[in-house]
């Protein structure tokens, strides 16, 4: 190793290799990650397919029931559809901004349910 004295950096020749440092800090923790991302791969194309279909079925749901009975009777899907009209609403003066806010809140309290419940349950 080559020490320049500008910069107060120690370099390696040509013959000399850096050491592997990346190997030497894999931590326990680190390797088991690398596991469990190991363990994750992309879905099937069916899988992506009947999952498209279970999504579109829903949002046809909730257009028949918006329209039959005005309500959704799906939960994401639906509360969904209500915070594009609530926002709608807010931005015409017909709802107030809190209706808004808490359609919102529920959209979001699901998504954190759902990634807590993911990070709790065990596999």
């Amino acid at each position: 190793e080559v020490v320049n004295p500008l910069k107060g950096q120690v370099t390696f020749s040509e013959t000399e290799s850096e050491p592997d440092v990346e190997a030497a800090e894999t931590t326990s923790s680190e390797k088991e990650a690398r596991g469990i991302k190991a363990g994750f791969k992309t879905p099937a194309n069916w899988v992506l397919a009947f999952a498209s279909l279970l999504a579109f079925s829903a949002g046809v749901t909730d257009v028949v029931a918006w329209n039959s009975v005005q309500t959704f009777v799906t939960h994401v899907t639906g509360t969904v559809a209500k915070i594009g009209m609530r926002l709608e609403g807010a931005h015409m003066g017909t709802n107030s901004y809190w209706d808004l806010h808490h359609t919102i809140l529920v959209v979001l309290s699901f998504i954190a349910g759902s990634f807590w419940c993911g990070l709790l349950v065990d596999h």
